[in-house]
């Protein structure tokens, strides 16, 4: 089951902070602003915070499932709103404890 978060939920791939749009055991999705200008990296590790509950969960292992770019405006053409979804790969059980604890602490009722 996938959960939508509070504000103010976060996650940072390597790269940038962006808004998490919801999140599950499996994976979640995120969107933040891109400049396509940028060299693109792929993901492999994901930190998640919590700044409500001063929760920070470190190198979650995942993998890139897609990605769509919607352009936000015609005076920023090469500025996109890019939204990614990750699966979470290798979770030990503390982690998968962790993110458990991390999405309950962070969903909407």
């Amino acid at each position: 089951e996938r959960f939508r978060v509070r504000e103010n939920i976060l996650v940072y791939n390597e790269k940038t902070f962006a808004d998490i749009i919801d999140i599950s055991e499996k994976g979640l999705c995120y969107r933040y602003l891109h400049d396509l200008r940028e060299t693109n990296h792929p993901v492999s590790h994901i930190d998640l915070f919590n700044s409500s509950n001063h929760v920070h969960l470190r190198n979650i292992p995942c993998h890139p499932v897609h990605t769509q770019d919607r352009q936000i405006s015609s005076l920023l053409p090469t500025t996109v709103l890019r939204t990614c979804g990750i699966a979470f790969i290798r979770l030990d059980e503390t982690m998968l404890r962790q993110l458990k604890q991390f999405i309950e602490s962070s969903r909407l009722e």
